[in-house]
Parts: C-alpha cells; structure tokens; sequence
C-alpha cells in the first residue's frame, strides 16, 4: 500500500479523516476508510483564492483530462496553442532571474497536476507551471 495523502493543516475536517486512516492502519480498527475516495482534488480560484472546492475523483490523472501542447514563444514572452514558426531565445539570470510565459484561456479552463517535463532539443529541463489569470 502506498499513502500519498497530503494534509491541509487548516482544516479539521482533514485531520478527522487522517484520524480515521491512521486508526484502520495503525490499530487495525475497521471503520470504513476503505470507502473513502482514492483521489481527492482542491480546486481552487487561480488568482484569489477566494473560490475553494473538495472534489473526489476515481483516479489520477484524471480520466477525462484533454491534454493540450502549448508552444514557448519566447521573442514575446508568450505560450501558444499553434506552433511558433519563428525561431527565438530568451535567456536570463538562473540564480536570480525568473521566466514567465504568458497566454490567454478563452474559456473557463481547469489545470490539474503539478511538475511538467519540458524537452528542448536533446536536453531537458523540469518547470513548474503556475497558472494566474
């Protein structure tokens, strides 16, 4: 068995679920974790955070995620959904310096996941996806 059970340390709620696993785990205490959802999302408003959802899912990744390629173009700092015919770099300082690449959702769009690994030529390099609206 394998635990990837992440606690929101703000939320009793939480804590009286990781309660329940620890007890049937633990102490061999029968008392329906069994039943709980096998994935559990927080979904939340990008910006604000004012917006806030617990939802359960059947599995991760999601079974309905479409998944979209977005391409650098980095001569204006901007992400696209179609290929950049244009060739351009952008380059900055790795120890102080910070990238951002923007685009625009047209539509209410939701982002599920966390770490994306990014192929540039034969060399690679992990970037962590931040989406602000």
């Amino acid at each position: 068995m394998v635990l990837k059970e992440v606690i929101d340390h703000h939320s009793l709620v939480f804590f009286a679920e990781l309660k329940l696993f620890f007890d049937r785990y633990l102490k061999d205490i029968r008392n329906g974790w069994e039943l709980t959802p096998r994935v559990r999302m927080e979904v939340q408003d990008a910006l604000d955070c004012l917006y806030q959802e617990n939802r359960p899912e059947t599995s991760f990744p999601i079974k309905r995620t479409e998944y979209k390629k977005l391409y650098l173009y980095a001569a204006k700092n901007a992400l696209s959904f179609e290929p950049v015919e244009a060739e351009s770099s952008f380059s900055y300082d790795g120890n102080t310096g910070v990238a951002n690449f923007d685009i625009k959702f047209e539509e209410d769009t939701e982002i599920t996941g966390d770490i994306i690994n990014c192929a540039s030529g034969s060399k690679q390099m992990v970037m962590t996806i931040w989406i602000c609206s």
